[in-house]
């Protein structure tokens, strides 16, 4: 597949044409998913403006964010609740 035809990168893809962060939605316990996503946004903010241009590490930071808003919109509620307090400190 091409990055026109998934909108990533084509080094990014598995042979299935998905990407990691898919395979992990898929694969990892909520409460896993939820703190790789965490953990990754955190990175972005964390170096924004050092490693790319500005504007580039926001994009990264937002294309995360609106994946795990779509794997949050894709699970039950009571579901999405008890993970969150288990991450609650």
């Amino acid at each position: 597949m091409t990055k026109a035809a998934t909108g990533k990168q084509a080094r990014y893809l598995a042979i299935s044409g998905r990407d990691w962060i898919d395979e992990c939605a898929d694969t990892m316990e909520p409460v896993e998913f939820r703190a790789a996503m965490r953990f990754t946004i955190g990175k972005y903010v964390r170096r924004a403006g050092k490693k790319d241009q500005l504007e580039k590490e926001i994009e990264k930071i937002r294309d995360y964010a609106e994946r795990w808003l779509a794997y949050e919109r894709g699970i039950s509620a009571p579901e999405a609740e008890k993970d969150v307090a288990m991450l609650s400190p």
